[in-house]
């Protein structure tokens, strides 16, 4: 138990533990909010809960705006490592969160999709829609570059170590919500599956990526008040 009583000295595990569970409680009340509109979207509700912002898939929503806003803050606190330990892994993982603050807001991966469609059709010679795989070959090509970068720090600076093993599994996690739940997502509008399928694919997906990058923040946060600046460069 967190004790916060008067005159208690705040440490970086209360700190931490606060900044959780706040990320965790909104996040539970943003997805509260989509699963009632889309409740209340079958009654005669007519109330301002039926604003498509407040679903968690609409692009530029009330969720996907505080994800950006929590993948910037990620990126500004790994930046800040960066520039007082001079440490390589702190750049990759700088690139990896600006590439992911990148593909969500100006919707990269969408926009290579577009274009590989343009280039290798709507349908490969497989027979499979390219729409399904083609996020993923975006990814693999800058998520190689990363992790070259990322595995150079790691075996450079050994302080680093157990954080960049923390993160890459929480970026897993991202990963297959956004990666693997998201193809699924794309199979079932195309086999035209029941509605309450495909809700709970979204609600799995976009719900996944929103509490993935809460913890990823706590993480970064964590490990940039346990770290002090020094001077030098590894």
């Amino acid at each position: 138990m967190v004790n916060l009583h008067k005159g208690a000295a705040w440490t970086p595990q209360h700190i931490r533990a606060v900044v959780l569970l706040s990320l965790m409680a909104f996040n539970g009340l943003l997805i509260g909010l989509h699963v009632a509109r889309a409740v209340l979207n079958d009654t005669a509700y007519q109330g301002f809960l039926l604003e498509s912002r407040w679903s968690l898939n609409y692009d530029q929503g009330y969720a996907e705006l505080f994800q950006y806003l929590l993948t910037a803050l990620t990126v500004a606190l790994l930046l800040r490592l960066y520039t007082s330990h001079r440490v390589l892994t702190y750049l990759g993982w700088t690139l990896t969160f600006l590439f992911i603050l990148a593909d969500d807001a100006l919707s990269l991966h969408e926009r290579f999709t577009l274009f590989y469609a343009s280039v290798v059709g709507q349908v490969d010679a497989l027979g499979i829609e390219t729409r399904v795989y083609a996020a993923a070959i975006l990814w693999s090509g800058v998520g190689l570059l990363l992790t070259s970068l990322l595995v150079r720090g790691y075996f450079r600076d050994q302080d680093s170590r157990p954080f960049s093993r923390s993160l890459s599994l929480l970026l897993l996690g991202l990963f297959f919500f956004g990666g693997i739940v998201d193809a699924l997502h794309l199979l079932a509008g195309i086999a035209d599956v029941n509605r309450f399928v495909k809700f709970f694919l979204t609600l799995l997906e976009d719900g996944g990526e929103l509490v993935m990058t809460s913890l990823m923040f706590v993480c970064v946060l964590t490990h940039f008040m346990s770290r002090k600046p020094v001077t030098g460069t590894r």
